[in-house]
């Protein structure tokens, strides 16, 4: 991978790391391993995504600082902003004073960590607290959220939101939505006592740290920004060569993942992992996810024949898939049943494995839990079990 990105450690904690570093990413309450996060390429268009003292951030209302000894989400400190409301009469609010591009029907997600400061008022608007962004002319899309950050009150114009605990009382609120229209004047906001207008006190505060603004329909994991829109490229997990022809049986075989397949990413054949073949890109061998609501399928293409065979859906987009093969004989099981059989297979030549992606936009976008591989076509009865 090129490019920074992040990722949440066995402590709860958001860590960033450099390009090429695997991202093993874990639950930020349970703190249970998710397994290896493979993402798509991505941008940040916030050009400082935590110091809101730099250029680019506009003030209405508002005064931001450093909270110095306020520990972040990365459980550091020294780079969590406050926003305090001033002691006028006015609406309070932060919002992007720079150029970010939209194009008309594209999707957009906004994400940012939010905690309460110390004298955090909540009898304007019964204490909620809203974010939005412009999405066309006269159009917006916001969430608002209650006194106590952790549920939503109200709505507008989203495609999806979240809200996620992390420790320390931060929480993560991320929402996205659909633009109407062309434009180069994107100003998402984030505003005390709701969005509204009112006498301020001077002390209101909230801790904002982690903003980002990305051209995707669903939040990707935080990446960082110091002064300038920063990439980060698609995670491309790769075994190929001696480390796979060692190992990979050319006769027969079996794989079995669990995996994390989101069906939200907009593009088709999403893949927690595929047996490919360098010079035939129509050879394939894995499990899949489609950008619909359809579920999850074991997919193969020994260069000839193709075919796939599809699950039943999941209320958490957990999928285990066990796929056995050799020529003329290929069996599929997704979450315990078997889906297809086939003796139209022909066992094709494979020389490296993909896991969370194959190629162009075909990336997971989720998280690759356990991944196994047998050199033998196991019995059926083991697939299920």
């Amino acid at each position: 991978r090129s490019g920074p990105a992040s990722f949440v450690d066995e402590n709860g904690y958001v860590k960033i790391v450099g390009a090429n570093m695997p991202r093993f990413d874990h639950d930020p309450v349970t703190r249970e391993s998710k397994g290896l996060l493979a993402e798509q390429s991505a941008a940040n268009w916030i050009k400082y995504g935590t110091d809101l003292t730099e250029t680019g951030w506009g003030e209405n209302g508002v005064s931001h600082s450093i909270a110095a000894t306020e520990v972040a989400p990365d459980g550091n400190t020294g780079s969590v902003s406050e926003q305090t409301e001033s002691s006028t009469n006015n609406y309070h609010a932060t919002y992007i004073d720079m150029s970010i591009p939209m194009t008309s029907g594209q999707f957009y997600t906004v994400s940012t960590w939010l905690k309460k400061g110390p004298n955090y008022r909540t009898d304007i608007n019964s204490g909620n607290y809203q974010l939005y962004c412009s999405r066309g002319t006269g159009s917006v899309a916001y969430v608002s959220i209650n006194s106590d950050f952790d549920d939503f009150v109200s709505h507008s114009n989203t495609t999806a939101r979240s809200l996620t605990k992390y420790r320390n009382g931060w929480i993560r609120v991320t929402y996205s939505f659909q633009s109407n229209q062309n434009s180069s004047n994107t100003m998402p906001h984030w505003l005390l006592g709701n969005g509204g207008s009112y006498q301020g006190n001077g002390t209101s505060s909230v801790y904002i740290w982690g903003c980002q603004f990305e051209s995707m329909r669903f939040p990707t994991s935080y990446i960082p920004t110091y002064g300038s829109v920063v990439y980060r490229g698609a995670d491309v997990v790769t075994l190929d060569r001696t480390e796979l022809t060692d190992v990979f049986n050319p006769i027969e075989g079996t794989s079995v993942v669990y995996a994390h397949m989101p069906n939200n990413s907009g593009s088709a054949g999403m893949a927690s992992y595929a047996f490919k073949n360098s010079s035939d890109s129509n050879v394939h061998l894995g499990l899949s996810r489609d950008s619909n609501s359809d579920p999850a399928y074991h997919y193969y293409h020994d260069g000839s024949n193709s075919g796939f065979s599809r699950a039943s859906a999941t209320t958490n987009n957990m999928y285990k898939g066990a796929l056995s093969f050799k020529t003329g004989d290929l069996d599929s099981y997704v979450n315990g049943s078997l889906n297809s059989n086939t003796t139209t297979f022909t066992m094709p030549t494979i020389d490296n494995l993909r896991i969370g992606g194959t190629t162009g936009a075909n990336y997971l976008g989720g998280h690759v839990a356990r991944f196994m591989y047998y050199p033998v076509k196991l019995t059926n009865n083991q697939l299920a079990t």
